[in-house]
């Protein structure tokens, strides 16, 4: 008996939800253009040129993960890191680099290395020979440049000559 009740409220649920969509779809017609369709590893493999890579990096609450994807193979990267320690690092980082009344700011060394290491720096052997990256972060990484991002030391005296991301690649952002 309990079974044939919980078919019944799945019946429901699903004409619920039909008729919801049926909705949407009458009051906004170009609403599924908007919604983004999942794509597949292999439709990424085909898109990416020679020496191309991407890169997809979500974060959640507590952790997050990076999706590497370069010559037929993906390299997977734990980000031990979670959502608010990556917002407060990519804040640190913009007030680095806008401009503000009070003059020129002082750029966020340990922060820029902090970022690369917990997001590309777990998937840098696979980035090797590379010289394009296109890039699909989401959350807070959605506001940073990737540029940069500092993939080494530098000296606060010598940012000319420090190791930017953007050295190694030719930056691409695409949505998440």
């Amino acid at each position: 008996k309990q079974a044939a009740e919980l078919d019944k409220q799945i019946e429901q649920t699903r004409s619920q939800l039909q008729d919801a969509d049926s909705v949407l779809q009458a009051a906004s017609p170009n609403y599924g253009q908007l919604v983004q369709q999942v794509v597949t590893a292999q439709d990424v493999f085909a898109a990416l040129h020679p020496g191309e890579a991407f890169a997809a990096i979500t974060v959640a609450d507590r952790d997050g993960w990076v999706f590497l994807l370069r010559d037929k193979t993906i390299a997977v990267s734990k980000v031990d890191a979670g959502l608010p320690q990556i917002a407060g690092l990519v804040k640190k980082i913009r007030e680095g680099i806008e401009l503000t009344t009070a003059g020129l700011p002082e750029f966020d060394i340990p922060d820029a290395q902090q970022l690369y290491k917990l997001t590309l720096g777990g998937v840098a052997k696979s980035l090797d020979g590379a010289h394009s990256l296109v890039v699909a972060p989401s959350g807070p990484l959605l506001s940073l440049p990737f540029e940069v991002m500092l993939t080494g030391p530098a000296q606060p005296n010598q940012l000319a000559a420090a190791p930017w991301l953007v050295r190694q690649f030719t930056i691409t952002h695409v949505p998440a």
